[in-house]
């Protein structure tokens, strides 16, 4: 943690608390996966209700204005085949929808909300926006639905199956379930592990985490013109830049400006926010049209997603950091002159953090390595680019069922597989997340539909539902072997 832990407890009183929902599904967070998930099981039949913290549904690729990246771009390097399923069906939608460029964010992260509502609507899936899914309720060690907490009070939501959707695996630790925190930086990763990202200066938790901000009123040509420009810069100045690392990264006309910032704390663009965690402000704009540009805010090192403290600080310096990166700009930067902060993104998106121990826990080596098994909810085969095995490995069910807990299926990034922050990328890709949150609602519905825990669900069920709706698990050959033909 960033600070010493508080010692001291408070106790509280045990208290009654009304039943706001009675359903068969009850997803924690409607993020990239569980939106999907809450889709999946609406449309099997389970009466579904989606708790989510913000107004507006889809996380990453919502609120969170997608961030970086794209939505579906890496789907035929992903999922053998392409995009299938829901996800094809909601990207067909989505550009139907989108009257601009793709990979303008603003715009695709206004359409995903929008859809994520609809879609959800269409199957029957009820919403309760603006609450906090809190503590399970349990029963001995089986979950049995979720308190939450609200305008009004904590209330209670009862449900045959929960799924974990936040993203850090929050239900599954407060339910008890074994938590895998970090992964150590191991040599032995190498071959799996990018350099940077086994930075024995982080030698705990390691996360990278991105705020995308909106700038309005830029003429990004008058800049981009400005870049193109030579100056005259004073001995001081050059020696100051190359020791900076700025002589390369900034237009030499606005290094004297830097410079002053940067010795006043006016304006840092890279600095250490607290030891083994810096900051850096993008040095390029996305141009999203009509003088709105976008702004990356990164922060990367030894953060701790589970720590309430330094997270918040995080939110707090980056939001600081964009207004003065504006501002900065505005003062002295051509085409900036009028330009103010149009929004930021409302909360930061983690790539890494913690994640359960389950009854299975896929390693490094078996993505690499092509793993197959009994329990395929689909195949990804990202890391055949990254020198894994051509076709891919199995991503088994046994990630998502926390070891120990009954009632509670968790997908997302809280799922258990291993990786340091965001790498390796198999199973973190937008298509792969999309998938997995089908897999994982059609799972939930029929285990709660059936009347059996997660754990006891027919899995061949399970896979015969998802290669009815065109998710790919294997050719033909490894259907047989899996007696799904």
């Amino acid at each position: 943690m960033s600070e010493a832990s508080v010692s001291s407890v408070v106790p509280e009183a045990a208290k009654d608390r009304p039943v706001l929902h009675d359903v068969d599904v009850v997803v924690a967070g409607s993020g990239l996966s569980g939106t999907f998930a809450a889709i999946a099981a609406g449309r099997g039949g389970a009466r579904t209700l989606v708790v989510e913290r913000f107004g507006s549904l889809g996380g990453n690729i919502g609120p969170a204005m997608v961030v970086n990246g794209s939505l579906d771009g890496e789907a035929d390097i992903t999922l053998p085949g392409g995009l299938s399923g829901i996800a094809a069906e909601f990207m067909e939608r989505l550009r139907a929808l989108r009257i601009g460029p793709e990979r303008r964010y603003p715009e695709e992260a206004s359409i995903a909300s929008y859809l994520a509502h609809q879609m959800m609507t269409e199957a029957g899936v009820q919403l309760l926006l603006s609450a906090w899914a809190g503590d399970p309720i349990l029963e001995g060690n089986a979950v049995q639905g979720i308190f939450v907490e609200c305008k009004a009070g904590r209330v209670a939501v009862k449900a045959k199956v929960t799924v974990d959707g936040t993203g850090d695996a929050d239900i599954a630790a407060r339910a008890g379930a074994s938590i895998v925190p970090y992964l150590e930086p191991d040599e032995a990763h190498a071959d799996y592990i990018r350099p940077p990202y086994l930075n024995k200066a982080y030698p705990r938790h390691y996360n990278d985490t991105q705020l995308l901000c909106l700038i309005a009123d830029v003429d990004l040509a008058r800049f981009e013109a400005f870049c193109e420009e030579d100056a005259e810069l004073t001995e001081e100045e050059t020696q100051w830049a190359q020791e900076a690392g700025a002589i390369d990264m900034y237009p030499k006309g606005l290094i004297p400006s830097l410079r002053k910032a940067r010795l006043s704390a006016e304006f840092v663009p890279i600095q250490e926010l607290e030891p083994g965690v810096r900051m850096s402000t993008s040095r390029r704009f996305l141009n999203y049209g009509d003088g709105v540009v976008g702004l990356h805010i990164t922060c990367v090192g030894a953060i701790d997603a589970s720590d309430p403290r330094q997270i918040s600080k995080l939110e707090a310096a980056t939001r600081e950091q964009a207004f003065k990166a504006v501002r900065f700009y505005r003062e002295n930067a051509p085409g900036f002159e009028r330009a103010y902060l149009l929004a930021c993104a409302p909360f930061l998106g983690m790539r890494g953090g913690p994640h359960i121990e389950g009854d299975h826990t896929l390693t490094l080596e078996e993505c690499f390595a092509g793993r197959k098994c009994d329990d395929v909810l689909f195949r990804n085969a990202h890391e055949r680019d990254h020198g894994g095995d051509a076709s891919g490995f199995d991503v088994p069910y046994g990630i998502t069922l926390p070891k120990g807990i009954e009632g509670l299926l968790v997908c997302g990034r809280g799922a258990a597989y291993l990786r340091r922050g965001h790498d390796p990328t198999g199973m973190r890709a937008r298509p792969s997340m999309m998938v997995f949150g089908q897999a994982v609602g059609t799972a939930a519905a029929i285990a709660a539909l059936d009347g059996v825990t997660p754990r006891n669900v027919d899995i061949k069920k399970v896979q015969r539902k998802l290669v009815a709706d065109g998710i790919f698990l294997g050719d033909d050959a490894r259907l047989g072997e899996l007696r799904l033909l």
